[in-house]
Formats: structure tokens, sequence, C-alpha cells
């Protein structure tokens, strides 16, 4: 089954790669211009109140791949076709650092909207919009969406000091969008700069996961992916200094060979390399508005339910 959690860490991935943009080195001519400008207007954003609607799509394309079972190889290509013309929707609704709430839609391995919010450092998460379920760390799900959201804004930032160096920024010509005059910021994070997060990612898996193996798996998962650079464009508003729009794209690609070093015995010979691309947009708005995020009246015991998903790509993730 599609975990909860993919959805809530898909979402947040994205999000990071706009807030951490501005966190990296910078040329000299550009920083005091385009560093500090969007270094501001994210802190800014975050200390005050806003809506974000965002919109992603990921590809997938597979490279020589070969040595898997015939009906694992039909299944996967039958995912790469429901990824490729598949669309990730929400909106995030941010009352402040701790009280905020975020739905997802992404059809068809969603079937019904996710919708996960905080209050107070405490996440909840709910399939109809009815029963909600606290998230905590004693199920798998629940600490999987729970490590996505909690303290958001503190995390994104911390993925941008591991990102320091990785980066550059610079402005582009000014333009106007939606009728905003805006300055364009345009952000690139290097291959190397988003390894050091997955790298830094891996090591506190292995200091926190369950057995010795998890230093292994986390050595064999360095090898395993590979990180294109990445780009994020900022448009800042003129006027009130706070972003209007933010895109971001990049990709990664998985060297199917290095599944070996996991240790599976089933899929030895697996070769060829698997790609993985994603590009998003987020609206800003409504700065400012009075959102009121609280705890649901109607939280029923137990652990989320897994969602639903395609035949196609259960088991896979």
């Amino acid at each position: 089954m599609v975990k909860a959690a993919q959805f809530s860490a898909a979402a947040a991935a994205a999000a990071a790669i706009v807030v951490l943009a501005g966190c990296g080195s910078t040329p000299a001519g550009h920083r005091p211009l385009a560093a500090a400008l969007l270094s501001s207007a994210n802190n800014t954003a975050l200390s005050t109140s806003f809506r974000a609607q965002f919109q992603g799509t990921a590809k997938v394309s597979m490279s020589g791949v070969s040595g898997l079972p015939a009906a694992t190889m039909q299944q996967l290509q039958k995912a790469e076709g429901q990824l490729n013309s598949a669309t990730l929707s929400g909106t995030l609704e941010f009352e402040n650092s701790t009280n905020f709430e975020v739905t997802y839609s992404f059809p068809p391995f969603l079937t019904s909207q996710l919708a996960v919010l905080e209050v107070n450092g405490v996440g909840y998460a709910s399939l109809n919009g009815t029963s909600w379920y606290a998230l905590t760390s004693s199920t798998t799900t629940s600490a999987g969406l729970s490590a996505q959201m909690a303290n958001l804004p503190s995390q994104l930032k911390a993925l941008g000091t591991e990102a320091k160096g990785g980066a550059t920024v610079s402005t582009l010509p000014d333009t106007t969008v939606d009728g905003v005059a805006v300055t364009h910021v345009r952000a690139v994070i290097s291959g190397s700069g988003l390894d050091k997060i997955f790298t830094g990612a891996l090591e506190q898996f292995a200091k926190t996961g369950s057995g010795s193996s998890a230093g292994g798996v986390a050595a064999a998962l360095t090898q395993l992916v590979n990180f294109d650079p990445a780009r994020a464009d900022s448009y800042i508003s003129q006027s009130s200094k706070l972003p209007v729009r933010e895109t971001a794209s990049g990709s990664m690609s998985f060297n199917l060979a290095a599944l070996s070093l996991l240790g599976s015995g089933q899929i030895p010979q697996v070769q060829g390399v698997l790609s993985l691309s994603f590009a998003t947009t987020i609206n800003f708005g409504d700065y400012g508005h009075h959102f009121t995020i609280s705890k649901p009246s109607d939280v029923v015991p137990g652990s989320l339910p897994q969602p639903s998903s395609p035949s196609s790509v259960s088991g896979l993730f």
C-alpha cells in the first residue's frame, strides 16, 4: 500500500526546496539583492498567517531495467503510466509555526482526500474529514506523518543548514504574477547540496534505526540514489515583500544495481536506472488572515488506516 507518510513527505520536500534555497552560498555580487530578499520574504511569511495552494507532478522513466520478475516489471510499467498522468494538489492553511493544516489530493493513488493538521505540536490526520486520528510515535504511519509535519518551519531551516554551500541565488528581470509586480529570484541547489541533505537524513536514521543493520542500509542507499541539481523560482511582491508564487523542479535517479547492497536475495541481478523528476507550483495569499486551526472534536482511537491505492502499485512503495 502507498503509505500516507509518503504524501506528507512529497509535499514537505517540495516546500523545503523553496525555503532552503535562500540559505546556501551565493555569489558576492548577488547576495544582498537576491539571497537577503529571499530570506527576508520567507521569514516574514513564516511569521504571519497565509494560505498556500500547491500543485505538482512527478514523472518516472525506466532505462535498461532488467532482472526483475515479470510480474513486478508489469506492475512498475503500469505504475509509471499512472504516475506520469497524475497530479498532486492541495492547500496549506498556516496560522503559525505550531498550528497549520494541509490537505492533499492525489488521484488515482489516493482515492480520498488526506488532511493533516497540527495543533500545538500534536498532529491529527483524516481520510474523510470526519474521523480524525491522533498522530503519535506509537505507529509506523503516525510516526511518519508526525516526523514530516512537526515544527515545519524549523525543520525546513535545518534542511537549509544541511545544504549550505550547495545553493546559488540570483535575480532575474522583474515581471508580474496575476497583475502583481514581483521581483524574480532564482535559486539552484547543486546535486551535492541535495546529497548533503540525504546523507544527513540517513545518518540520523542510522543513529535511531533499530538493529545493527541500520548503518549498512544507510550506506547502501547513498549508492542507490543520485541527485541532479534542483531549481526554485520565487516571485516576491515588490510592495509587500512577501512571496506570491514559488515554483520548484528537480530530478533524481536510482541505480538499481545497488539494490543488491541492501541484502535482498530475491533480485540480485537487477540492472538499469529508474529516474524520477518533479515540478511543483505554490501560490501564496491571504496573508494575515485569521485562521483557526484547532483540535478536532471527533478524534477516534487507533491508527490512521492506510489509504487505498491502485493494485498496480500495491506493495511497491
